[in-house]
């Protein structure tokens, strides 16, 4: 409410001063331009990441599931899924972050950023789900295997 308010009066004070003087390309202040719109989603979504990180940490634990598909270029887009109990069950999308390897140990790797991102410990992390690919399921090399040993 607050920055809905603060924006609104710089809107207004804004409207008040075009209409006063000067007429011309930027006498118009929107908040629209690309670096405003950038840095307000940017906080957003540190705001959301804060609150899903104490929701995991109230839970005390958490799994996560990753999956790869390719996007329109051909390259591996990795999703990153956290799921978590309180008063209900939660199932968040914390991450899509493009992959340049798809090893079993590149996945841990991109794992253990998304989790210190959100300040969370992979100590809570008590469970693992992926499709059935080598790199994920590999007894020795793959993901959940490189997981197991981790915890």
């Amino acid at each position: 409410v607050c920055l809905k308010e603060h924006l609104n009066n710089v809107v207004e004070k804004s409207k008040q001063i075009h209409a006063s003087g000067t007429q011309g390309r930027g006498s118009l202040i929107t908040l629209l331009s690309k670096t405003t719109v950038n840095t307000v989603i940017d906080a957003i979504k540190h705001l959301i990441e804060e609150s899903i990180s104490a929701d995991i940490k109230k839970a005390g634990m958490f799994s996560v599931q990753l999956d790869t598909t390719q996007d329109i270029t051909g390259k591996d887009q990795c999703s990153v899924i956290l799921r978590y109990v309180t008063d209900a069950v939660h199932e968040r999308l914390v991450a899509v972050i493009q992959c340049s390897t798809t090893t079993g140990q590149s996945f841990v790797t991109l794992l253990t950023e998304v989790l210190e991102r959100l300040k969370l410990d992979i100590g809570l992390c008590i469970s693992n789900s992926t499709d059935g690919a080598s790199n994920m399921q590999g007894q020795y090399r793959g993901f959940s295997a490189l997981m197991a040993s981790t915890n």
